[in-house]
């Protein structure tokens, strides 16, 4: 497997979520995970489960900011005929660079 860079996220609230997009409706009906509720829900920890379980909250390491997001990506070969797929995401808010290394830019 490898990490793969896919992208960046910006963060103005100090806070990043992981959340099937199936929760957060739009349109009809209310949403399963009340927005208000995720910094709520964290108050002075580092992270926490939100909506009880279908989403996952987190601060970011040092705030505000634009942050590099990496996916580790298994090969074909690794995923017995499935294909290239996505197995863990890994968003670096300051402190996993030296983890990550180059990456793959």
């Amino acid at each position: 497997m490898k990490l793969k860079k896919i992208g960046k996220i910006g963060v103005d609230a100090g806070t990043v979520m992981v959340v099937d997009p199936c929760y957060m409706r739009d349109g009809a009906g209310s949403p399963l995970i009340d927005i208000k509720s995720i910094f709520a829900d964290l108050g002075d920890a580092q992270t926490t489960q939100v909506g009880k379980g279908l989403a996952v909250a987190v601060r970011s390491g040092y705030g505000d900011g634009v942050y590099p997001v990496y996916a580790l990506m298994a090969s074909p070969e690794e995923t017995d005929g499935w294909g290239e797929r996505v197995m863990g995401l890994v968003v670096d808010f300051g402190g996993a660079r030296e983890w990550i290394g180059e990456g793959d830019k």
